[in-house]
């Protein structure tokens, strides 16, 4: 019967003297684990405030999905200036908070070209002693984005992020052409100067799903209406200045291009050209993006 009951005291005391080891106990749930991040954050696929992103946008334009309804008067490029950001070109995402992000991006080209001869004289046009070619073109792009970011649905492997955004895009590209042209046997002199200016704003409302990962995240943004404005396009200015035998002038005046309309053609003293279209369900654009936490 003693040991009987010195068993059972036994056994009390061990149950008794484990229960604070048990109470110590905590159940982690996967993504709460603190492994790769040292940081107070819950996980690596929750964005917070002060977190930034690197994203590469690529645009498909509406014209494959949609078709254009009549026949448009200015045939300008579809892409406009205003796109060139979109177009496989970076951007960087910063976060107000774990639910809305702003980006920015910008895109800057330069060309120049230049052509100098020195006239020997068996060239098509032989009375002039020299020609002087050249052309420069510049442009820049910019491109401002908010988003709204809704709560994420979390899988395993990946979190499903779905958002809204609002975006503005301005763009100014400005070419020169020059044709300097002395002629031989005197100061007679023809120079040329071709100006091309053009500037367009762009607006958009679009909505997004991703697939986030830990550090990337891939996904698609369905472009729900835009707007656009194109100005200067097909309008050259044109600034001369030459002295030949007797005759002497300068001025300037416009030309139009091909982008305009047969009718147009010759000089003017005064003209424009202004493009504006507003449409729903424009395209797709698909993105990557690389996650920098804070």
């Amino acid at each position: 019967m003693k040991n009987i009951l010195s068993s059972l005291t036994l056994c009390s005391m061990l149950i008794l003297g484990m229960q604070p080891v048990l109470s110590q106990v905590e159940v982690v749930s996967a993504l709460n684990m603190n492994v790769i991040d040292n940081t107070n954050r819950l996980n690596q696929r929750t964005p917070e405030a002060g977190d930034y992103d690197v994203v590469v946008n690529s645009t498909i334009q509406p014209d494959l999905f949609f078709n254009e309804i009549g026949n448009e008067i200015l045939d300008q490029d579809d892409l406009g200036i205003n796109r060139l950001v979109e177009q496989f070109a970076p951007s960087y995402r910063y976060y107000l908070t774990s639910k809305s992000s702003v980006s920015a991006g910008i895109l800057i080209s330069r060309k120049t070209q230049s052509v100098i001869g020195e006239n020997l004289g068996d060239t098509i046009i032989s009375d002039f002693s020299s020609l002087d070619m050249g052309m420069k073109s510049r442009s820049v792009s910019l491109r401002l984005a908010y988003n709204k970011h809704n709560s994420p649905v979390y899988f395993r492997y990946f979190n499903l992020d779905t958002y809204f955004g609002a975006a503005l895009s301005l763009g100014r590209t400005k070419s020169v052409e020059e044709t300097n042209i002395d002629f031989s046997g005197g100061d007679d002199y023809n120079y040329l100067k071709t100006t091309t200016p053009s500037t367009a704003i762009g607006a958009e409302l679009y909505t997004g799903l991703a697939l986030r990962f830990d550090i990337v995240s891939i996904g698609a943004e369905l472009l729900l209406l835009g707007f656009d404005r194109q100005a200067g396009f097909g309008v050259s200015e044109v600034e001369y200045d030459y002295s030949v035998g007797n005759s002497s002038d300068n001025g300037s005046y416009f030309v139009a291009s091909d982008e305009l309309p047969s009718q147009f053609g010759g000089q003017y003293s005064s003209l424009n050209a202004r493009s504006t279209s507003t449409s729903m369900y424009r395209g797709i654009r698909f993105n990557v993006v690389l996650h920098l936490n804070n």
